[in-house]
């Protein structure tokens, strides 16, 4: 219940099969920062800021470039990701979305 009071989300993960933070991010319309890596990339909108894992620059710098934006701007790459969360991800897809996460780990 925390997450509506952030300015951004950031998943810092080295390894991650499938980020369902994220979703809850983008419910919350939360701009993301987060490192690319497992299925993050899919999970994502194109207003996500995705950097290389274990490159705290990168991160940091990802991290500054959304907070410097006004609260306007912000909450247009919230709401961004709120539709593409809505659009991308019901119920069969999400399924589809796990079962491809959960093979990519046993296989």
């Amino acid at each position: 219940r925390l997450m509506p009071a952030f300015d951004v989300f950031v998943l810092a993960s080295i390894v991650e099969p499938f980020g369902l933070v994220l979703l809850e991010a983008m419910a919350a319309r939360l701009p993301i920062v987060a490192t690319r890596v497992g299925s993050i990339g899919g999970i994502v909108n194109q207003g996500a800021k995705l950097v290389a894992p274990a490159n705290p620059d990168q991160l940091a710098q990802a991290i500054l470039s959304i907070t410097q934006l006004n609260v306007e701007q912000r909450r247009e790459i919230g709401n961004a990701g709120y539709e593409h969360l809505l659009n991308s991800f019901s119920t069969a897809q999400f399924q589809k979305q796990l079962e491809l996460a959960i093979n990519r780990l046993l296989h």
